[in-house]
């Protein structure tokens, strides 16, 4: 999975969701389990995967990878991440 390439960030990103979300919509999920899903596509998902295409792009070292998991620090790098421009490397 080549994470640099913006693309497959947002499928590898958006796919998950949009899976949840239809799972709902056709009631393969409760609403209960739905919100738990999307508790961990939020807080260890997608911060797992926005870390990971930060390291694989150089923007960030390795050790700081657990920052991903504080909420708000990697909006410094939303530039980057969604639209591939801004925020200097390491």
């Amino acid at each position: 999975m080549n994470l640099k390439n913006l693309l497959v960030f947002y499928v590898v990103i958006g796919l998950p969701l949009a899976l949840i979300v239809l799972g709902v919509k056709y009631h393969y999920l409760t609403s209960g389990i739905f919100v738990q899903l999307l508790f961990v596509y939020i807080f260890i998902y997608h911060p797992l995967i926005s870390g990971l295409r930060l390291i694989v792009c150089n923007k960030i070292p390795g050790n700081k990878f657990w920052n991903n998991f504080i909420p708000f620090w990697n909006m410094k790098y939303f530039e980057f991440l969604f639209f591939n421009k801004g925020s200097k490397s390491i």
